[in-house]
């Protein structure tokens, strides 16, 4: 495999941003317009070099005809924030034109992923319920799928066991700079389980939630599955097990993950 770098001038976000790519050796890639595509969606307070720093994800992939793309995104929820930049219209229309015109990527539904953990699990279920035609599977590690209820978040134990080591109030001050301090996420594009209840008769991509059975938001977890459950036409599989909000339940997360998408082998 290769490891690129990639930095660059964000016309959206109005400043330099990068990166990462895994592609396949050069030599091997084929023909043009030929590689799938998997999104790797990073966590609040990490960046696109963590999925590389803490995962296999390398040697997972390094078998298939894949390029893996992780991009930088702050502690932004995947939104265009009241307070900060336009990360939404960065990850949903700038980003894919980007990585598309860089790289022999497949135009199909059927050869694009996503998959997000913590923040980034919550950034994946967005993308795909908002795009339901972008991508054929999408993926949540441990999630924050139910974003009202993470802002409301008051527990300094609880935001320690997610690696949040702020402080309640500066917490709270990071959920104004998202969504304002009036903010309303009920029936808007944060809204997971709202949006997955308006899409039930849409054609979407295949969903994999998993989350650890310590993890502390696992109660949001279990809202999101309930709702998904409730409807039988769509693919949806639920995985829980033993395990914390931590790259060692996330790296085994990744791995099942993307021995379920039905990857192409580099020829």
């Amino acid at each position: 495999m290769a490891l690129l770098h990639i930095d660059f001038k964000s016309s959206v976000l109005n400043k330099s941003s990068s990166i990462y790519a895994i592609t396949p050796e050069p030599t091997k890639i084929d023909s043009w317009n030929d590689l799938q595509v998997l999104y790797l969606l990073h966590g609040m307070g990490d960046d696109h070099t963590k999925w590389i720093r803490r995962t296999n994800v390398e040697q997972y992939v390094k078998k298939y005809n894949l390029v893996v793309i992780s991009a930088q995104f702050g502690k932004s929820f995947y939104s265009n924030m009241v307070y900060g930049e336009n990360y939404w219209d960065f990850l949903t229309s700038e980003l894919p034109y980007l990585v598309d015109r860089m790289f022999p990527i497949s135009d199909k539904r059927e050869d694009r992923f996503v998959a997000g953990l913590s923040m980034g699990g919550f950034g994946a279920f967005k993308w795909a319920l908002n795009y339901p035609k972008m991508f054929s599977n999408a993926a949540s590690f441990s999630g924050v799928l139910s974003l009202q209820d993470f802002f409301e978040i008051r527990s300094k134990k609880v935001l320690e066991g997610l690696n949040i080591n702020n402080s309640v109030e500066r917490f709270r001050s990071l959920a104004n700079s998202v969504i304002g301090n009036k903010g309303k996420i009920a029936g808007t594009n944060n809204d997971l389980i709202e949006l997955l209840k308006q899409n039930s008769k849409s054609n979407l991509p295949n969903f994999y939630q998993f989350c650890g059975d310590k993890d502390p938001i696992l109660q949001f977890n279990k809202k999101f599955k309930e709702c998904a459950e409730n409807m039988p036409q769509l693919n949806y599989q639920y995985f829980e097990s033993s395990g914390k909000h931590d790259w060692v339940f996330w790296n085994k997360c990744l791995l099942k993950y993307i021995n379920l998408l039905p990857l192409k082998e580099v020829r």
